[in-house]
């Protein structure tokens, strides 16, 4: 089993060389995902914030809750709605982030989903390289995970950029 120790002791050419084909894989990899999440928006010609799935215009609600608690309190839905002390806090974080940065949720969330995409994207791709040793399957794998598929029991794999959701956090960190 080759360690990582190994590049060491190769010559800075040919470590250099080991990432190059990475990097363009990436760059290629990093476009596609880029392409096909603005199909939405070259289709219709709307803004992506426009766009956000019906899930993350829910959150966006809840994320609109605390900056202004009242903004919904006529509405029963959301006075019921309980969510796991991780969710609220992690919900509540990037309301104040947001905030701070003087950024709309709606367009916020859009962002965060497109930084999801990118760690769920660089992760695999590098999960992939180390465990089946091959720039190429790990490339094509990579490369074919931008498009979400829906299986049985409401399971996505891979996700479109559609909107801030917290399951897509946990699979770009995951």
């Amino acid at each position: 089993m080759k360690s990582h120790l190994s590049l060491i002791k190769k010559e800075p050419s040919e470590r250099t060389d080991l990432y190059k084909n990475s990097s363009i894989h990436v760059g290629i990899i990093m476009g596609w995902a880029a392409l096909l999440n603005m199909l939405p928006r070259i289709a219709s010609n709307m803004p992506l914030r426009n766009l956000l799935s019906s899930d993350a215009e829910f959150y966006v609600n809840f994320m609109q809750i605390y900056l202004d608690p009242g903004v919904f309190a006529l509405d029963q839905m959301f006075r019921q709605v309980v969510y796991p002390i991780g969710t609220r806090l992690i919900l509540q974080n990037l309301t104040y982030i947001a905030d701070l940065l003087r950024i709309d949720l709606f367009q916020w969330s859009i962002i965060l989903s497109f930084i999801n995409l990118a760690l769920f994207l660089l992760g695999l791709y590098w999960l992939l390289r180390q465990s089946l040793k091959s720039k190429l399957f790990a490339f094509v794998i990579t490369l074919f995970s931008v498009i979400p598929v829906h299986v049985l029991g409401g399971t996505t794999y891979g996700f479109q950029a559609l909107g801030f959701l917290v399951r897509d956090l946990a699979l770009g960190l995951s």
